[in-house]
């Protein structure tokens, strides 16, 4: 079997000739362990691209202070700002402070959108189309509580949720619709599975009631997946409650 054709058989619950393995090579490791990462790659391929021949991106001179140490301050789409002590591992964002949605989210609104058309367009179906051909292509990851909880404060997000206030829905509606659209362009671009995902639990049980869960988040979600395509034949929800 080839690699893609693996994960459909797997998804289809038709029994693959091999399990199928995925792997998230990050820049930090790459940057770490550069040509022995890309070795244990080109021995035990993943199905879903290849990340035996990529080289690792160097870390910019311009972030690494005079005693050595690196900092770098990232700017998310959302205007929330990262920091990396070690690159290519960002730290949570600064906290931001309680007030109106306008400002703790310094774009007041969503990033915007990616256009289903044009020379940027047309070369991501290319890319997808080339991809396709011997892996399968899964995109997204998209979420709703990890983003809500990057603009505003942890803490304020689940007093809000709690009080049900007008704010945190509009802010879970902005996200919301922003992440339809990504998911219907990527959908427009050709890809096999859409992903999406978020941490909601502890080691021990939810952040939040199952009744705030089910009356806060479950319709949001209902409307990710919404979205249909002819290139889109797996949804792929990762939800971690902690349950």
């Amino acid at each position: 079997m080839t690699p893609r054709e693996r994960v459909k058989t797997m998804l289809d619950f038709r029994g693959p000739d091999l399990p199928v393995l995925e792997c998230h090579p990050s820049a930090a490791g790459l940057y770490e362990h550069g040509a022995r990462l890309q070795e244990l790659f080109r021995q035990y391929p993943h199905d879903f691209g290849d990340f035996s021949k990529p080289a690792p991106a160097p870390a910019r001179p311009r972030f690494i202070q005079s005693d050595g140490r690196y900092n770098e301050l990232r700017t998310d789409a959302w205007g929330v700002q990262w920091r990396h002590l070690i690159f290519g591992r960002p730290r949570p964002p600064r906290a931001a402070p309680p007030g109106r949605l306008g400002q703790t989210c310094p774009r007041s609104g969503r990033p915007p959108r990616r256009s289903p058309s044009g020379p940027e367009f047309e070369q991501a179906q290319q890319n997808a189309a080339r991809h396709r051909e011997h892996y399968y292509l899964k995109a997204g990851w998209g979420g709703i509580f990890e983003t809500m909880h990057a603009v505003r404060r942890f803490e304020d997000v689940l007093m809000e949720i709690a009080l049900n206030t007008r704010e945190i829905n509009r802010l879970a509606d902005m996200i919301t619709e922003y992440q339809v659209e990504s998911l219907r362009y990527l959908l427009a671009v050709g890809v096999d599975g859409l992903q999406m995902g978020d941490d909601y639990g502890t080691q021990e049980a939810l952040l939040l009631s199952r009744h705030s869960w089910q009356r806060f988040f479950a319709p949001r979600y209902q409307r990710l997946l919404e979205p249909r395509g002819s290139g889109s034949g797996h949804l792929l929800p990762c939800l971690r409650p902690g349950l």
